[in-house]
Protein backbone atom coordinates (compact mmCIF):
# COMPACT_ATOMS: atom_id res chain seq x y z
CA UNK A 1 0.00 0.00 0.00
CA UNK A 2 2.78 2.50 0.83
CA UNK A 3 6.11 2.61 -0.33
CA UNK A 4 8.94 1.95 1.58
CA UNK A 5 12.27 3.32 0.25
CA UNK A 6 15.19 2.69 3.14
CA UNK A 7 15.55 -0.43 4.63
CA UNK A 8 13.91 -0.71 7.40
CA UNK A 9 11.19 -3.50 8.26
CA UNK A 10 7.96 -3.50 6.64
CA UNK A 11 5.75 -1.93 9.05
CA UNK A 12 3.03 0.51 9.04
CA UNK A 13 5.25 2.58 11.62
CA UNK A 14 8.35 2.87 9.78
CA UNK A 15 6.99 4.14 6.46
CA UNK A 16 8.58 7.30 5.26
CA UNK A 17 5.95 9.95 3.93
CA UNK A 18 6.56 12.97 2.31
CA UNK A 19 4.22 15.42 1.95
CA UNK A 20 3.59 18.25 -0.70
CA UNK A 21 1.48 19.86 1.66
CA UNK A 22 1.50 23.93 1.81
CA UNK A 23 1.40 25.69 5.03
CA UNK A 24 -1.22 27.77 4.24
CA UNK A 25 -3.00 24.33 3.16
CA UNK A 26 -2.46 22.46 5.94
CA UNK A 27 -3.50 25.17 8.38
CA UNK A 28 -6.97 25.51 6.15
CA UNK A 29 -7.67 21.89 6.91
CA UNK A 30 -6.55 22.05 10.43
CA UNK A 31 -9.00 25.39 11.17
CA UNK A 32 -11.84 23.12 8.75
CA UNK A 33 -11.44 19.91 11.17
CA UNK A 34 -11.32 22.43 14.83
CA UNK A 35 -14.44 24.07 13.54
CA UNK A 36 -16.03 21.00 12.24
CA UNK A 37 -14.92 19.33 16.00
CA UNK A 38 -16.70 22.42 17.85
CA UNK A 39 -20.05 22.43 16.01
CA UNK A 40 -20.55 18.53 16.05
CA UNK A 41 -19.03 18.56 20.08
CA UNK A 42 -21.55 21.37 21.09
CA UNK A 43 -24.65 21.04 18.70
CA UNK A 44 -24.84 17.05 19.70
CA UNK A 45 -24.39 17.84 23.67
CA UNK A 46 -27.74 20.54 23.15
CA UNK A 47 -29.66 18.20 21.20
CA UNK A 48 -28.53 15.42 23.73
CA UNK A 49 -29.66 17.70 26.52
CA UNK A 50 -33.10 19.54 25.55
CA UNK A 51 -34.37 15.99 24.42
CA UNK A 52 -33.52 14.55 27.99
CA UNK A 53 -34.86 17.47 30.11
CA UNK A 54 -37.98 18.41 28.29
CA UNK A 55 -40.88 16.32 28.69
CA UNK A 56 -42.60 17.39 25.86
CA UNK A 57 -39.94 16.45 23.90
CA UNK A 58 -39.99 12.80 24.12
CA UNK A 59 -41.59 11.84 21.19
CA UNK A 60 -41.07 8.95 18.86
CA UNK A 61 -39.10 11.19 16.51
CA UNK A 62 -36.77 13.01 18.91
CA UNK A 63 -36.11 9.65 20.43
CA UNK A 64 -34.43 8.69 17.20
CA UNK A 65 -32.73 12.54 16.56
CA UNK A 66 -31.52 11.57 20.10
CA UNK A 67 -30.04 8.25 18.62
CA UNK A 68 -28.89 10.36 15.69
CA UNK A 69 -27.09 12.74 18.28
CA UNK A 70 -25.74 10.05 20.48
CA UNK A 71 -23.75 8.49 17.13
CA UNK A 72 -22.88 11.83 16.09
CA UNK A 73 -21.45 12.77 18.87
CA UNK A 74 -19.25 9.67 19.56
CA UNK A 75 -18.57 9.77 15.72
CA UNK A 76 -16.81 13.43 16.37
CA UNK A 77 -15.28 11.78 19.64
CA UNK A 78 -14.15 9.12 18.29
CA UNK A 79 -13.19 9.63 14.24
CA UNK A 80 -12.52 13.33 13.97
CA UNK A 81 -9.25 13.60 15.67
CA UNK A 82 -6.81 10.88 14.39
CA UNK A 83 -8.28 11.95 10.78
CA UNK A 84 -7.55 15.38 10.79
CA UNK A 85 -3.84 14.37 12.17
CA UNK A 86 -3.53 12.08 9.44
CA UNK A 87 -4.33 14.61 7.02
CA UNK A 88 -2.00 16.62 8.54
CA UNK A 89 1.35 14.24 9.59
CA UNK A 90 0.53 11.33 6.82
CA UNK A 91 1.64 8.74 9.26
CA UNK A 92 -0.84 7.05 11.40
CA UNK A 93 0.79 7.03 15.05
CA UNK A 94 -2.21 5.72 17.26
CA UNK A 95 -1.09 2.12 16.62
CA UNK A 96 -2.76 -0.97 15.27
CA UNK A 97 -5.84 -1.03 17.06
CA UNK A 98 -7.03 2.25 16.19
CA UNK A 99 -5.60 2.04 12.59
CA UNK A 100 -8.18 -0.95 12.17
CA UNK A 101 -10.67 0.51 14.28
CA UNK A 102 -11.10 3.93 13.38
CA UNK A 103 -12.52 2.88 9.66
CA UNK A 104 -14.42 0.82 11.16
CA UNK A 105 -16.47 3.00 13.28
CA UNK A 106 -16.87 5.52 11.11
CA UNK A 107 -18.47 2.77 8.66
CA UNK A 108 -20.79 1.74 11.58
CA UNK A 109 -21.73 5.33 12.22
CA UNK A 110 -22.14 6.26 8.58
CA UNK A 111 -24.58 3.33 8.46
CA UNK A 112 -26.28 4.37 11.10
CA UNK A 113 -26.95 7.62 10.62
CA UNK A 114 -28.37 6.24 7.52
CA UNK A 115 -30.59 3.54 8.58
CA UNK A 116 -31.66 5.68 11.33
CA UNK A 117 -33.19 8.31 8.95
CA UNK A 118 -34.79 5.85 7.02
CA UNK A 119 -36.29 4.23 10.35
CA UNK A 120 -37.46 7.81 10.95
CA UNK A 121 -38.88 8.32 7.36
CA UNK A 122 -41.04 4.97 8.02
CA UNK A 123 -41.81 5.67 11.41
CA UNK A 124 -43.34 9.20 10.14
CA UNK A 125 -45.25 7.73 6.49
CA UNK A 126 -46.37 4.97 8.95
CA UNK A 127 -48.07 7.45 11.05
CA UNK A 128 -49.46 9.66 8.52
CA UNK A 129 -51.35 6.67 7.18
CA UNK A 130 -52.77 5.64 10.14
CA UNK A 131 -54.41 8.94 10.66
CA UNK A 132 -56.07 8.91 7.08
CA UNK A 133 -57.72 5.94 8.06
Amino acid sequence: MFHNSSNQPNSIFNKNFNSNTSLLFSFIIFFAYAILFLIGLIANIFVIIVIIKCRRMRTLTNRFLLNLAISDLLATLICLPPTAYHHYDKRWIFGEFLCRFVPFIQGIFLSEGWVEGNTMIYSRKKKKASKHK
